[in-house]
């Protein structure tokens, strides 16, 4: 799995370009240069630099270099303030049934009524027509700043726009809609997969799979880059017969007790056989903390125990994880960090000042009894 490695090179340089340590229209490193310092191949440094142009960060001239093309790399235009600075109405818009959304939602709450401010909660139900309308709606309102989250929010990008050019302040959560440049506050999710993958092992694992959905969502291709490049520092080669996918497009919601649209079965079918392979992993990395719930029960049903004959860890730190049957080792992505960040970046906005256009929050690894030390089982 040496080809992620062109992400660490990735986020080295894009995280240099972000913070403006490479200015705008400034060369960077040769592909020679990148060879030399990372160890690597010329067709990974090469990838390294494509992600880097698609990204709109960088552009290629034939003969000459690679030069930083996104000079706005520091700061948020200060021209973006509240057209009536006096309102203390702060609007914020997500699918707030989620639990990672609504648990943003309540941290930054607090911070924002101790400040004075009120938080109108736009509840977009995952719904892009929905969505739509509270976009035309808040643009029409008298708010002072705008909290925003989606899945999908290039969808949505005419009601962005008509937000961006009413000069209202609006911060996104999690999601980066690379063509807006706005203010983003996420939590790093390659280095907490590359956190989760070194405590793994750390207690002795060397086999690990990864169980996640289709490779279409962003933080999850991150976790997983995250993962192999622990593993690769480690001289452990990610084996592809341990990767497992769910069908992300069946169904999105798990509700205990149900099944919708063969969600749960789908992870189980696709797990079943590799209980009995011989040379079968020893732990399991689950992207998310509710498919991490799927997989300890479908252990015990084929009759087998975790953390004993299975680790499994798990990604979110959701509320439920201390209440499993085993209570689960998983990446805690710090909301109150996020929620604060949030508001301390929309009230400097709302008062005319700079702020970065990327904040990445460290997660936590938080670890409990779903996953096993095997280094003395592997001295006998």
């Amino acid at each position: 799995m040496s080809e992620y490695l062109y992400l660490k090179i990735y986020e080295d340089l894009k995280s240099q370009i972000i913070n403006g340590i490479l200015a705008g229209g400034e060369r960077l490193p040769t592909e020679m240069d990148l060879i030399q310092k990372y160890g690597v191949s010329r067709i990974t440094a090469i990838k390294a630099m494509q992600k880097l142009e698609n990204d709109g960060l960088v552009k290629r001239t034939r003969g000459s270099g690679t030069y930083v093309t996104y000079s706005d790399v520091s700061t948020f235009h200060s021209g973006y303030i509240p057209l009536d600075v006096k309102s203390k109405n702060i609007a914020f818009i997500g699918y707030c049934s989620a639990m990672f959304v609504a648990q943003i939602l309540s941290r930054f709450q607090h911070n924002a009524v101790a400040y004075g401010y009120n938080v109108s909660v736009f509840d977009t139900s995952s719904d892009m027509i929905r969505e739509a309308d509270i976009l035309k709606a808040v643009v029409q309102g008298n708010f002072s700043g705008i909290v925003y989250h989606s899945k999908k929010g290039e969808a949505n990008i005419p009601g962005l726009l008509s937000i961006i050019s009413k000069k209202i302040p609006i911060v996104f959560i999690d999601e980066v809609i690379e063509m807006l440049r706005m203010p983003c506050v996420k939590t790093n999710n390659y280095l907490g997969g590359y956190k989760m993958g070194k405590h793994i092992i750390e207690k002795g694992h060397r086999n690990i799979a990864a169980v996640f959905g289709n490779f279409t969502n962003h933080n999850e291709q991150e976790r997983f880059g995250g993962l192999v490049r622990a593993m690769s520092e480690s001289g452990i080669d990610f084996k592809v017969e341990n990767l497992f996918q769910y069908d992300t497009s069946q169904n999105t919601k798990y509700v205990v007790g149900e099944d919708p649209k063969g969600y749960i079965s789908t992870i189980k079918n696709n797990l079943q056989n590799i209980y009995y392979r011989k040379d079968r992993p020893t732990a399991f990395f689950c992207m998310r903390d509710s498919v991490a719930s799927i997989l300890q029960q479908h252990i015990f049903e084929c009759g087998f125990r975790a953390p004993d004959d299975f680790s499994i860890t798990g990604y979110n730190n959701d509320p439920f994880c201390e209440q499993m049957l085993v209570p689960l080792t998983s990446v805690d992505q710090n909301y109150s960090a996020i929620a604060r960040k949030v508001f301390y970046i929309l009230s400097d906005m709302m008062n005319g000042k700079h702020v970065q256009i990327e904040n990445l929050i460290e997660p936590i690894v938080v670890a409990r009894k779903s996953l096993k030390d095997i280094k003395e089982d592997i001295v006998e």
